[in-house]
């Protein structure tokens, strides 16, 4: 099962709003929280998960055709 990182968010909020615009593009995705060396933690954006690589490359595309990407991974999704 594979499973694509689209986006590192400081708080969940920015992460949920991404979340909700992906799934209305019929792109699954989830969040998960990583706790980072420096004791702080990200909220990591994920889609998925997908049978093998070509559906996940394919939501890849998804996303991008949707306008789903902002250029930036820092607080915002990819």
């Amino acid at each position: 099962r594979f499973a694509v990182q689209l986006g590192s968010f400081p708080d969940d909020a920015s992460a949920k709003a991404w979340t909700s615009k992906l799934k209305a593009a019929g792109v699954p995705a989830y969040i998960e929280h990583r706790k980072q060396a420096d004791g702080t933690t990200r909220t990591l954006l994920r889609a998925g998960p997908f049978a093998d690589r070509t559906a996940a490359s394919a939501a890849i595309a998804k996303v991008r055709e949707a306008g789903l990407t902002s250029g930036s991974n820092n607080g915002s999704a990819q």
